[in-house]
């Protein structure tokens, strides 16, 4: 047994809040070829929160599993399929799971929403991922995730922060997030518009596959 599985033994056996912190970098790094097996295997009854363990062991195999599963847990709406397209995104650059993200982001509960729409923004900036944002500025009334879009939002067109002047404009707007009321995530919006349409924000790439 390498010391490897003895640590990833270890940490799969923990509960409460360590095992929620799952696992470490070390717990795969120097596994034998039998002992990758065995841990995929085990890791494969963890998914989808184990999905980027997986695809650290192998990922050509862990993305045959990750779409299987994510096709099931999208028809079954349920609440955990965002963590998989995410992993999906971020190891193929497909971005119909980007998309699949945001067709299904009505259908999870306010308590998933904020997470979601992090999940979306793991992709580079396109036009799809943009617009997703603004929507939920727009029509979104849980705090977390008004609040998390406009950050993501910000970060996207790249609103500047980086001289005394635009550190205060940009957390200003944060703070205007934080109130989480309708006509002032709308005026947020438009500041945020008004600086895009001054062309500050620099190009902002289509997704790759053209859907954006």
């Amino acid at each position: 047994m390498t010391s490897a599985f003895a640590i990833f033994i270890e940490q799969y056996n923990m509960t409460g809040s360590e095992k929620a912190d799952g696992y470490s970098a070390c717990a795969f790094t120097g596994l034998s070829e039998q002992e990758k097996e065995e841990v995929f295997r085990i890791l494969e009854t963890e998914l989808p929160w184990s999905a980027e363990w997986l695809f650290f062991l192998d990922r050509d195999r862990a993305i045959a599993v990750a779409k299987e599963m994510e096709a099931a847990l999208r028809t079954q709406c349920r609440d955990s399929v965002h963590y998989l397209q995410k992993q999906l995104v971020k190891f193929t650059g497909d971005f119909i799971y980007q998309q699949h993200m945001v067709d299904g982001y009505a259908t999870h509960p306010a308590s998933v929403r904020a997470a979601v729409i992090s999940a979306v923004d793991v992709a580079p900036a396109n036009r799809a991922q943009i617009d997703f944002f603004k929507q939920v500025l727009r029509t979104e009334r849980d705090e977390r995730a008004v609040f998390r879009a406009g950050w993501h939002l910000l970060d996207k067109v790249n609103f500047p922060g980086d001289r005394p002047v635009n550190e205060k404009k940009y957390d200003d707007l944060l703070d205007d997030l934080r109130m989480n009321r309708a006509e002032v995530n709308l005026r947020v919006l438009e500041t945020i518009e008004a600086w895009e349409r001054m062309g500050a924000a620099g190009r902002i790439d289509d997704a790759p596959d053209g859907s954006a």
